[in-house]
């Protein structure tokens, strides 16, 4: 177990050093939203098109289209997939991603977008797309790993359509 962290760690530095070699990193731990896109939007307007950029952190369906990156890493994927959401596409967008809720106490009550909760088309659409990557609806509402799939389905498809070159997981 100790060597396999070690190789991981290793392999994450050597992510970085390559990364640092051939782009300029830029990330900002902000929550706010709108302080993210200032802060990117400085760094854009000083960079302009004179290096590829790497976005640190950057998971955020808002920010990956908005500028040009290069590259990206996010974990979007994976903490939203173990507390029990997965990441949809929009109907006829593969930019625009809605988290639905598919398992949990937040799940059943309140206001947010679940599984439970959707309607006849709404909930045929999720059948359908779930259907195109070999999986249910009670896949992801049992299942973290069928969650994980999802999710990186999405981000994946939201960073392809960005025109992001590359996105780490």
């Amino acid at each position: 177990s100790g060597n396999k962290k070690t190789g991981l760690i290793g392999l994450f530095f050597l992510l970085i050093h390559t990364l640092r070699r051939q782009c300029l990193l830029i990330g900002k731990s902000v929550n706010l939203l709108y302080q993210r896109h200032d802060f990117f939007q400085k760094c854009f307007s000083v960079i302009k098109d004179r290096a590829r950029v790497h976005g640190v952190g950057v998971g955020s369906f808002r920010l990956m289209p908005k500028y040009p990156w290069y590259s990206v890493d996010s974990t979007t994927w994976v903490i939203t997939a173990l507390n029990g959401s997965i990441l949809i596409p929009v109907q006829g967008s593969k930019s625009e991603v809605r988290e639905v809720r598919a398992v949990g106490r937040r799940a059943t009550e309140g206001s947010a977008l679940a599984v439970a909760k959707l309607g006849g088309l709404a909930r045929g659409y999720l059948s359908n797309y779930l259907s195109g990557l070999k999986l249910t609806i009670d896949d992801v509402c049992n299942k973290d790993s069928a969650r994980l799939l999802v999710n990186i389905h999405a981000m994946h498809e939201a960073a392809h359509s960005a025109g992001i070159a590359h996105l780490f997981f």
